[in-house]
């Protein structure tokens, strides 16, 4: 925009924003001062007057009284991604979780690498649940949002799961909850069932000391494998099903992403229901992690990782409108799913220290 094509903008965006706030000051594109109608209620009145003029309003909290409204550029989206890899990548994925829930320890046949497939259909159910949880509400908030991308991985998962892009702002605190928290309640309620079914697969083993890789427990492990698990007695231990697995990684995969830091699911979660008060909490949840990286060694990379991407949070387009009742109850239900989710120790392998646990699961 030219320099006297955004001056006549300005001017004529001044008169609209005084319609509905009692401007203090005004510069450089930002008008700050009380507002004389709810906020929900002025953004919706001022979203059509910035469209003229190709741009959006921002409507954020300066003090406990006065708001900031400023003028930004909508975000550029760029090419929509190709259909085509969107599909390439959840063919790949699809063979590396086959990979990685072979059973018959051989790959000499289609046959050895299908055998993989109840692992890899219970697993990309539970990601692909998570991901079209996030894209199924972010469409209905008006938020435009890619398909999922799925990561192959050769590992003993196959996968580092898949990922959504946004593609345009987030209207308010409201729309950016229902869309953070939308993925992990999908996980957590798909993860369940698949695991009480790989539990009841699951087998009672004698403990060796000598398996591959041991996997922590979570609240809702624990609580699972009591109910519907075999009994394990002294000098035994649990051998997994690979789609018990399946159901262990969804859950831990949901905890992970319900960290609240930055541009995680939980981070979405906790900027909207504390405002520009989530960094704080932020640097609380990064210091935690680098203590139980003295366990874990892990929590070390991922703390490294949020820092990496900042503990910031965008804000959406209207931040003062606060979340209602029943959003503050969500934002309070993922908490309990974090807790009963997260896994201080998830992996130990042998000759390292075992997983803060005494109902350890073996894989």
């Amino acid at each position: 925009m030219d320099g006297y094509r955004y001056a006549v903008a300005l001017s004529v965006l001044y008169q609209a924003v005084e319609d509905v706030m009692d401007i203090e000051r005004a510069a450089s594109g930002e008008f700050v001062g009380r507002l004389r109608v709810p906020a929900d209620e002025a953004f919706a009145k001022l979203l059509p007057r910035f469209r003229a003029f190709k741009l959006l309003p921002q409507v954020l909290p300066v003090d406990d009284e006065r708001v900031s409204i400023r003028a930004v550029a909508p975000r550029k989206s760029g090419r929509p991604s190709s259909s085509l890899v969107h599909l390439a990548l959840l063919l790949a994925t699809i063979v590396t979780t086959l990979i990685a829930g072979n059973v018959t320890g051989s790959f000499d046949t289609l046959r050895d690498l299908l055998s993989g497939w109840p692992f890899a259909v219970a697993l990309l159910s539970i990601l692909g649940g998570h991901e079209l949880g996030h894209y199924t509400l972010a469409h209905l908030h008006g938020t435009r949002a890619s398909l999922p991308y799925f990561i192959p991985f050769p590992s003993i998962i196959g996968t580092m799961g898949a990922v959504i892009k946004m593609q345009s702002p987030i209207r308010d605190r409201r729309a950016m909850l229902d869309i953070g928290i939308a993925g992990p309640i999908v996980s957590f309620v798909l993860s369940i069932p698949v695991l009480i079914i790989g539990l009841r697969l699951s087998e009672v083993v004698p403990d060796t000391g000598t398996s591959a890789i041991w996997l922590g427990d979570s609240l809702a492990v624990l609580l699972l494998a009591k109910l519907f698990g075999p009994a394990t007695g002294p000098g035994q231990t649990l051998m997994f099903h690979p789609v018990a697995l399946a159901g262990w990684v969804g859950l831990w995969v949901t905890s992970a992403n319900l960290l609240p830091v930055g541009q995680f699911d939980g981070g979405h979660i906790m900027a909207a229901a504390a405002g520009p008060h989530h960094r704080t909490v932020g640097r609380v949840v990064v210091g935690s992690l680098l203590v139980l990286g003295l366990w874990w060694v892990g929590w070390f990379i991922w703390a490294g990782i949020m820092l990496f991407i900042r503990l910031g949070h965008p804000p959406p387009l209207e931040g003062v409108t606060e979340l209602d009742p029943p959003r503050k109850l969500l934002a309070l239900a993922a908490l309990v799913i974090l807790v009963l989710t997260f896994v201080p120790v998830p992996f130990s392998f042998p000759g390292l220290p075992a997983p803060i646990s005494v109902f350890a699961r073996q894989f």
